[in-house]
């Protein structure tokens, strides 16, 4: 939705909940979700996700294979607009199975077999993404 409003661009890493804040609150209202969408029950840290630093500000456009990419994750965060890569991602969740969205938009728990086929980084020349180190 934001990318929607914003020439199809993601949010800047640096304040991404603030600058989602508000179509998350009315999609949680309009389905009856109570609580803080922002927050996740199963996590102890004051924010529960984070968003992939990489992909801060680009345009959807930049990314070719959206399914592939890691948007936002499950993170064991000190503040709401946390931003970081592969390293922050809170395994122990959900039966060691995080929760990742992807670039197209779809949302899925990875296990071992699919965490080694997540992608965190757009590879300079083209566009395409390619695993982290």
């Amino acid at each position: 939705m934001y990318a929607q409003d914003y020439d199809e661009r993601l949010p800047p890493a640096i304040h991404w909940s603030e600058a989602i804040d508000s179509r998350v609150k009315k999609v949680a209202e309009e389905q009856t979700h109570p609580g803080d969408p922002f927050h996740c029950p199963a996590a102890d840290s004051p924010a529960s996700y984070g968003m992939n630093a990489a992909l801060s500000a680009i345009s959807l456009s930049e990314i070719d294979a959206p399914a592939e990419i890691a948007l936002f994750f499950d993170a064991d965060a000190p503040i709401r607009s946390f931003a970081g890569g592969v390293n922050e991602v809170a395994r122990e969740r959900h039966n060691h199975t995080p929760v990742i969205a992807l670039g197209d938009g779809h949302v899925r728990q990875v296990n071992d077999y699919a965490w080694k086929q997540l992608q965190w980084t757009l590879s300079s020349e083209s566009g395409k993404p390619k695993t982290a180190p």
